[in-house]
């Protein structure tokens, strides 16, 4: 028996073993001892149930009961036999994996029944069928439901069926989120502070800082010690009404829903990165050009001023032939009103502490906005998170030719 079992391995060898054989070979390799025992019990079981139902025959191959069998009888009755075992194997994992497919199943749709409100389903879906049919035009005959209690209205066309759709399903199903109906809908809403959110329904938003915003122009600094704000040169001169806003890197967006023009505020931003942004929102060199600047200030020519840059727009803070159209109106209106008040007489500040000189190099250093952004440090106080101060010529500097940059710092 073993010398049959050799030669039809080496008959099989000499023939070339097949993909599938290779693979036989690889796993019969790598599995432990205990793996490979019980297939060879397997094989084995199916063996003796070969004999005993005689379906290869494997006694009868050489004429009677016990003769020998040449090595192709045998080598095609092996094959045959772990091809059955092969078949057996992969019908026990199948039915496996099936099994395990189908308590899965099973679970899954019991959790969800669970789950389920079948009463409170079944009332939302009959409400909800009888609002559509009751919605539809009413004709009393050759409805969609003749016979039942639906509607009896017919839509002619498709036109008619998408106005029907829209006024009576999609505007009732999809609802716009209303802040303050006690339901918080997220994504759109959630815990608020200032115009984010919804602070009625979600609740407030808790990590916010107060902060305080102080900034003013250079006339509204000049007033400390001279009272001309509210005077009519310096009203009715070319503004270029700067404001501000905070932009929160937390939110991606700016925190005020409108830019700012005020000299003091009090507002809670998000906890993180936020920037104070400067505007310029009205453009001063179209109604002050170089003439008027170089004839304000005394420069003798005017091609020597710098002119506005291209491709930026009027909210662009800091832009040189704006810093100068500013710096003339400014100065223009100072000396109108020094010429003679309201009153016909000469104010007493301009005939003592005022002089154009001074005033010409303190308004080169009196573009845009300036002052403080500060928090609150607990006991430690008031902290300032930026300072701001303001774009052109100083006083030390002017005389020199150097100029500031626009100072404006973020958090």
């Amino acid at each position: 028996m073993a010398a049959v079992a050799a030669a039809a391995r080496n008959a099989r060898m000499r023939r070339g073993k097949s993909l599938r054989e290779r693979e036989d070979d690889h796993i019969s390799n790598n599995l432990d001892r205990t793996a490979l025992l019980h297939r060879m019990r397997q094989v084995e079981a199916v063996l003796e149930e070969t004999r005993n139902t005689r379906l290869f025959g494997l006694d009868e191959a050489g004429g009677a009961e016990g003769g020998e069998v040449d090595d192709e009888t045998m080598l095609r009755q092996v094959t045959g036999l772990l091809s059955q075992v092969r078949e057996r194997l992969d019908r026990s994992t199948s039915y496996r994996r099936f099994a395990g497919s189908f308590i899965f199943f099973l679970c899954y749709v019991t959790v969800i029944f669970l789950q389920r409100d079948i009463q409170k389903s079944f009332a939302i879906e009959d409400s909800l069928l009888n609002a559509l049919k009751s919605s539809l035009p009413n004709v009393n005959v050759d409805g969609y439901t003749n016979a039942d209690r639906g509607a009896t209205g017919v839509l002619n066309d498709a036109e008619e069926f998408y106005e029907w759709f829209g006024v009576n399903v999609l505007n009732r199903v999809y609802v716009d989120e209303v802040c303050g109906d006690g339901l918080c809908e997220s994504p759109n809403e959630y815990p608020g502070f200032g115009r984010f959110g919804c602070t009625k329904d979600c609740g407030r938003y808790e990590n916010t800082t107060r902060i305080y915003v102080n900034l003013e122009d250079w006339v509204s600094r000049l007033t400390y010690t001279w009272n001309i704000g509210k005077s009519a040169p310096i009203l009715s001169r070319e503004n270029p009404f700067f404001k501000w806003n905070i932009w929160s890197e937390t939110m991606q967006a700016f925190v005020l829903e409108d830019d700012s023009d005020l000299t003091t505020m009090s507002l809670d931003v998000p906890d993180g990165h936020f920037e104070l942004r400067l505007y310029q929102t009205a453009s001063l060199v179209s109604s002050i050009d170089a003439n008027t600047v170089s004839a304000a200030f005394r420069v003798a020519d005017a091609s020597l001023l710098p002119g506005r840059s291209s491709g930026i727009s009027d909210f662009f803070y800091g832009e040189k032939a704006e810093v100068l159209a500013v710096s003339a109106s400014n100065l223009l209106a100072i000396d109108d009103y020094c010429v003679v008040d309201a009153n016909g007489r000469k104010d007493a500040y301009c005939t003592g502490a005022y002089t154009l000189t001074d005033f010409e190099i303190k308004t080169l250093g009196g573009y845009g906005l300036s002052g403080t952004v500060t928090f609150k440090n607990g006991s430690a106080g008031i902290a300032t998170l930026a300072e701001v101060g303001f774009c052109g010529l100083n006083a030390p500097l002017a005389l020199q030719g150097k100029s500031v940059r626009c100072n404006v710092g973020s958090y």
